[in-house]
């Protein structure tokens, strides 16, 4: 059974808290060795400027939705007005077309009847409009309708009129008959409509422009939203909170120092896995192996073993740092099984472990020839003559070694000085 002694520290992992922001410490919320939750608040900076950007980008928001009201409703209120108005003028080019029509095919007595019906039903119509009209500017006035119900109102008794008028014309037409003015001034009067047709038309490009306008508003405020958004998760950061379960290692800053980022604050440290970072000798470098359990003790606690587990080995050999001798180490990650905690990261362990020598070989260690990652011996025969074997070596110290395969027990090699051999070279034994 070989055994190796190694020492070093207890290890944890240590996270150290810094701020992403510049600014003051208002205050810290916890103090050293207090265990905090992943999430909880550990220290407040001093966020005044952060706040009124916050406010003023609210502020702002508050302006870009009511443009985008606005904009809503000026497109609604043109696609509505707009509709009834082009379909107003169709019906008032009709109805000089009609006109014109009569004028110069005359009247008959029919037509002459039917004129008069036509400013009869006309009359009552205007009658109405223009007394819904007088009620509603009343009401306006006194508070209880909006400007748009006046103008619908007013739009509507205009155009009782216009048709009230329209039938009195057509029926003194009709009375008097057609006269070249009469059929001239009608001619000018479906020219003028066709005109108002056209214009009323044209509420199509206003739509288009309107509607431009909209999604010009609507997306600056996406923008604005956008902007708000990330001014409050830069508010955020003038809090600063846990990142994990943990216990607070060092307080870095007081309250009323500055916290510049990149500088720590404060230091947290995960008790819940910790492990000694042991330096081995390399002459025990191969009693370590992955998986091994080994024994763990500190001067902190005499007479107590605690128990761990091999869970890291360096894959190269180093330099001894401040060592009075050419010492070299192979450095081991040591995983503690230490439920109460006692170990706390900095203290000093021995760390202990055993490997069975299994049923190799014992050979003196300046047997051993290596070539890299290989090793050779050289084995002398029954006749005395040598030949260069690859061997598996294990468990060394600076005595001897422990040779896994290549060499049976009862096998010679050759110590000391090897120069001069080669395979198949007969030698002299020295009794």
């Amino acid at each position: 059974m070989a055994t190796f002694v190694a020492t070093g520290l207890v290890e944890s992992r240590e996270v150290q808290v810094a701020s992403e922001v510049p600014a003051r410490v208002d205050s810290l919320q916890v103090d050293e060795g207090a265990s905090v939750r992943r999430g909880q608040l550990l220290a407040v900076l001093d966020a005044k400027e952060a706040r009124a950007r916050v406010q003023g980008m609210d502020e702002q928001l508050v302006v870009s939705s009511h443009r985008v009201q606005e904009a809503e409703s000026a497109l609604a209120l043109e696609e509505t007005q707009g509709n009834a108005s082009e379909r107003q003028a169709e019906a008032q080019l009709e109805a000089a077309r009609l006109t014109l029509e009569k004028l110069q095919n005359g009247a008959t007595r029919e037509e002459l009847r039917m004129a008069q019906e036509r400013v009869r039903e006309a009359g009552s119509p205007r009658d109405y409009a223009r007394s819904h009209e007088k009620r509603v500017r009343e009401m306006y006035q006194a508070g209880y309708l909006s400007r748009n119900a006046l103008d619908e109102a007013k739009s509507q008794a205009k155009a009782a009129d216009a048709r009230y008028n329209q039938a009195q014309e057509g029926l003194r037409q009709v009375q008097r008959g057609a006269r070249s003015e009469d059929v001239a001034l009608a001619r000018q009067q479906v020219g003028q409509m066709a005109a108002a047709l056209d214009m009323a038309r044209g509420h199509s490009t206003r739509l288009e422009m309107l509607r431009a306008t909209l999604a010009q508003a609507r997306a600056a405020h996406r923008q604005q939203q956008a902007a708000l958004r990330a001014a409050q998760a830069d508010l955020d950061k003038y809090r600063i909170r846990a990142t994990a379960d943990a216990t607070v290692g060092r307080k870095l800053v007081e309250a009323g120092e500055f916290a510049s980022p990149g500088r720590p604050l404060l230091t947290l440290v995960d008790l819940g896995k910790r492990w000694v970072r042991a330096e081995v000798d390399e002459e025990d470098a191969g009693l370590v192996q992955m998986g091994q359990e080994v024994a763990v003790t500190s001067g902190a606690f005499p007479g107590r073993t605690f128990q761990g587990s091999v869970e890291d080995i360096a894959p190269t050999v180093v330099q001894k740092p401040d060592s009075a001798v050419r010492s070299r180490i192979l450095r081991v990650k040591v995983v503690l099984t230490d439920p109460e905690g006692l170990l706390r990261p900095g203290m000093e362990c021995n760390v202990e472990g055993k490997k069975k020598a299994g049923e190799g070989v014992l050979v003196a260690r300046e047997a051993l020839i290596r070539h890299g990652p290989r090793t050779t011996v050289w084995k002398l025969g029954h006749d005395s003559v040598v030949r260069q074997i690859e061997v598996g070596v294990g468990p060394t110290n600076f005595v001897d070694a422990i040779v896994l395969n290549g060499l049976d027990r009862g096998d010679r090699v050759v110590v000391g000085s090897v120069d001069g051999l080669k395979d198949g070279l007969r030698v002299n034994v020295a009794r």
